[in-house]
């Protein structure tokens, strides 16, 4: 049985969003027009943008009421392909916040000094700014 599930995110920005799939090294697609995201036995949702997992299942992300976006997918499915929904949540807004930090930081006419990354993965930025 198909069953596709929501994820709630933080992401506002697709852009950060981009940047981070980039680096991650995930396909994607985005169109003018929605995408279908591949679900199991051919189920099917539509999103903004498509992250293809190199299954026959996709994952999606989806423009919510409130301006976020939802990662869209049949979890359960790519659980079944190897692909650990936790894991890759984790990761995918690990490395959004990121981007998103440091677009922030350079708005706000700092630079970034140092970064550090914890054995346990956490980044860690030092900024200053000229004054």
């Amino acid at each position: 049985m198909s069953h596709f599930t929501r994820v709630k995110t933080v992401v506002r920005n697709l852009v950060s969003l981009k940047n981070a799939l980039d680096e991650l090294g995930l396909v994607y697609e985005e169109g003018v027009q929605l995408l279908r995201v591949r679900g199991w036995q051919g189920a099917e949702e539509l999103a903004q943008l498509v992250i293809k997992t190199g299954t026959q299942y996709d994952i999606g992300v989806r423009a919510t009421a409130t301006g976020e976006y939802e990662l869209v997918a049949d979890w359960w499915a790519l659980e079944e392909q190897g692909i650990k929904q936790r894991v890759l949540v984790q990761q995918i807004t690990q490395r959004y916040a990121y981007h998103e930090v440091k677009e922030q930081v350079k708005r706000q006419g700092y630079t970034i000094e140092k970064q550090e990354i914890d054995e346990d993965g956490s980044i860690r930025l030092k900024v200053g700014a000229w004054r």
